[in-house]
């Protein structure tokens, strides 16, 4: 009855998922070999972009808009809900790999503006194997009329080695009911076998 019940959750939460199901683009940068101020030689970038589906193969600078992103310089994390400026574009290889990129995401400055105000960045870029990962907080040293007009950069990171780009296409959550579910099953044979 317990295998049963099991297997109604599991095909329930199945059947109500989307044959076109979202993956994630995880991006893993190296450490900052350049610094300045907050940052240390220990952070880098970091973060994920969620598609709706895989990239194509053979993109060529394509302009992608993803469902929701989510990146992080090591001090600030910067999310589609939190950031004032994305552009996101990638080449892809035959199989659809990723093979060079250009992203870029900020925070706006805040409102009303002013002086000590800061804001972030965060780009990663790879064509033509060169490859740059900046970070960068922005503060305000002058404002006029509530708008900005003096931003010094007070801290910045740099690596200029390319990081790594993985796929995760299943939500974990599906992976631990799957395994919760192989481990009921043994249990159940293991009570019918004594």
């Amino acid at each position: 009855r317990l295998f049963c019940a099991s297997c109604a959750s599991v095909c329930a939460l199945v059947t109500s998922t989307p044959t076109n199901a979202s993956l994630f683009y995880n991006y893993t940068g190296n450490n900052y070999d350049i610094i300045t101020s907050d940052y240390d030689t220990s952070m880098s970038i970091s973060g994920s972009l969620e598609l709706e589906s895989a990239l194509a193969p053979l993109l060529d600078n394509a302009v992608i808009v993803p469902i929701a992103f989510s990146f992080s310089d090591g001090i600030n994390t910067i999310t589609d809900a939190t950031a004032g400026n994305s552009s996101f574009m990638f080449s892809t290889d035959s199989f659809g790999n990723i093979a060079a990129w250009d992203l870029f995401v900020d925070t706006p400055w805040p409102a009303p503006t002013n002086v000590g105000d800061t804001k972030s960045s965060i780009s990663s870029i790879f064509p033509g194997g060169v490859s740059r990962d900046t970070a960068m907080i922005e503060t305000c040293t002058g404002v006029s009329e509530g708008v900005c007009f003096a931003p010094v950069i007070t801290s910045s990171a740099i690596t200029e080695s390319a990081g790594t780009w993985t796929v995760v296409p299943i939500p974990a959550t599906v992976w631990l009911l799957g395994s919760g579910l192989l481990g009921m099953i043994g249990v159940a044979r293991r009570k019918k076998a004594a």
